[in-house]
């Protein structure tokens, strides 16, 4: 709460400070209440008999240079952009600045523009609504709005955000849904939805709603009910094109009740890739976890890195369920490995197995690699899906290269082979056409030849009437409805592609890797009309349900330990002024 206290505080005296356009040189400067004793305030400079007072409320303190022959102030006026001589008077600088600027742009906010700050601040940051009567701010602001309107006024901002929301969907292309399940310190559970919609010249993420969920078993029909009223209510049934949720069985059947064709989450199959090589080589890594848990939480330890002055001094918890955590506890130990031992010598304790370092070296590699891919495809930006068949080929030369280590190159090629049969091969035709519609990525060496013939194929027999063919496989089963995996769009052919072919030759001709690449195809649909529409098709899927996981994360923040009496219902309307932050900020008055 101190930090809070402080963090309004200073946001304040920013405000305050906006009016002014100066910086002044060889002084400092402190800016007050017209309510505070000056006499009473710490740590003033010698020569502080110098002050201005401005629009009655405002003081600027400035200390002079002790040297005589330096002793001349300047200020620099941000709007003429030159510096200008104090002349021994503070007073100059009110006299500039109502001689050469208007009072429009010099003159301090008022009260409703800080009120307005304010509830920005305390709404889109989750903090509780009680932090609008805290005395740190009364003592300084004269604040009119009470907790109680705060919360009111939250309610209201809520459906305002949600009827801005379903106006801006109901003018975009197509939506790719994203939805999972989060239970908060109460063990109550809650539905998060995020929409990722597609319009002309736009890519952007949304936050459809969080709902609590009050049945007493949150089955496949009760969360397909709920989203089906929601997906109603927002008037997109027509417009989804697909629904991106993790591998859980009770998400898929969701989907597959509700209709729609199911793409994977694939930061969470990398996450089931990695644990299922840390299982196969366990024991090689035991002795790691043994260390891990002794000295976590020793302060012995920690007060022996902080005397050698190490840079790092703890190893990080292990999470099993998140195996991203891994790579922290590696980096770490990998960092301070010799001072462990000297400090366990010390001790006189069984020293750590040197044998095990360079094992722990290329599992740090790999688990580095699999972080590095991961979050690529959680920044779910434009075209993110096109990262995946790269992200396979990188991990995969990666484990390549550690013949050494052998159990935990079997380990992955046994764990690849499940997963590439039940998530990767049913998505092959979608991840390389994707792949092939990104023209910043280097398409021949990530990519066989044999991959290259079969997207290129698609892509000639389908850009054009790929929009309508696509309705007519809405109902086959879920393997096969999984976004444009169908073989048999390959028996139309189409004459008509010289829109491939040139898209080809500017592809091979691009310098720039790291292209904007939602921007490309806007540019280029008037050139490409036909291939760009199928590349907004597959291109918006998103490569992961990291917007759900950022609501949570919001939501988390919201529901603290200390407000988990909060309604399920106020809950899902913070989060959703909280996480769908540009259209908050414009809403609030």
């Amino acid at each position: 709460m101190e930090i809070l206290k402080n963090d309004l505080i200073n946001m304040y005296h920013r405000f305050i400070c906006r009016f002014c356009h100066f910086t002044l040189m060889n002084a400092s400067f402190v800016e007050l209440s017209h309510s505070i004793d000056i006499d009473s305030i710490q740590n003033i400079p010698p020569n502080h008999n110098r002050f201005m007072q401005y629009s009655k409320k405002e003081f600027i303190l400035v200390s002079t240079n002790n040297d005589e022959q330096h002793n001349l102030e300047h200020f620099y006026c941000e709007i003429c952009h030159r510096w200008y001589n104090l002349s021994y008077s503070i007073g100059n600088i009110s006299k500039h600045i109502a001689r050469k600027h208007n009072d429009e742009e010099t003159s301090p906010i008022n009260q409703n523009t800080i009120e307005k700050a304010l509830k920005i601040f305390i709404l889109t940051n989750g903090y509780p609504f009680s932090s609008i009567e805290d005395p740190a701010l009364t003592n300084v602001l004269n604040i009119r709005i009470s907790r109680k309107q705060l919360a009111k006024e939250c309610s209201s901002l809520a459906l305002s955000i949600r009827n801005t929301i379903k106006i801006r969907l109901c003018q975009s292309s197509s939506i790719c849904l994203v939805f999972d399940e989060w239970t908060d310190d109460a063990s109550r559970p809650y539905l998060g939805i995020s929409a990722h919609s597609l319009s002309t010249n736009l890519y952007t993420t949304y936050i459809l709603d969080h709902i609590n969920l009050t049945s007493i078993h949150n089955k496949t029909e009760v969360i397909a009910a709920i989203i089906e009223e929601l997906v109603n209510r927002y008037g997109i049934s027509q417009k989804i094109k697909c629904c991106v949720t993790d591998t859980a069985r009770l998400m898929i059947s969701v989907v597959d009740t509700l209709g729609y064709i199911w793409s994977p989450c694939y930061c969470h199959i990398f996450n089931n890739l990695l644990g299922r090589v840390i299982r196969g080589i366990e024991d090689d890594l035991q002795p790691l976890f043994d260390l891990q848990a002794s000295l976590s939480h020793s302060t012995c330890f920690k007060n022996y890195c902080i005397n050698k002055k190490l840079r790092i001094t703890s190893l990080p918890s292990y999470t099993k369920t998140r195996f991203y955590s891994l790579f922290k506890l590696l980096r770490n130990f990998h960092e301070i490995r010799e001072s462990i031992n000297d400090f366990l010598h010390d001790e006189k304790r069984e020293l750590f197995d040197v044998h095990l370092f360079p094992k722990l070296d290329i599992l740090l590699e790999f688990v580095g690699t699999v972080r590095h891919c991961s979050l690529i495809m959680e920044e779910n930006t434009f075209g993110s899906i096109s990262h995946v068949i790269p992200s396979l080929k990188l991990i995969k030369e990666c484990v390549a290269n550690q013949t050494e280590y052998q159990e935990m190159v079997s380990s992955y090629d046994e764990a690849i082979s499940e997963l590439w049969d039940s998530y990767f091969e049913p998505n092959k035709i979608t991840l390389l056409v994707s792949t092939r519609l990104n023209p910043y990525l280097p398409h021949e060496i990530i990519l066989d030849d044999d991959d290259i013939i079969a997207a290129d194929q698609f892509i000639r027999t389908h850009y054009e009437n790929h929009r309508s063919e696509r309705n007519q496989y809405v109902l086959r089963s879920r393997t096969e409805r999984s976004y444009g995996l169908s073989m048999e769009f390959f028996r139309k052919q189409s004459t008509n592609n010289d829109e491939f072919c040139e898209y080809l030759k500017i592809s091979s001709n691009l310098k720039d890797t790291n292209g904007n690449l939602h921007q490309f195809w806007v540019e280029n649909s008037k050139k490409f009309p036909k291939l760009s529409k199928l590349a907004f098709d597959y291109l918006q899927i998103p490569a992961s349900n990291a917007s759900a996981e950022r609501q949570f994360s919001k939501a988390k923040k919201i529901v603290t330990m200390r407000r988990l009496a909060m309604s399920g219902e106020r809950v899902g309307d913070s989060v959703m002024v909280a996480g769908n932050y540009d259209i908050s900020k414009d809403l609030i008055k």
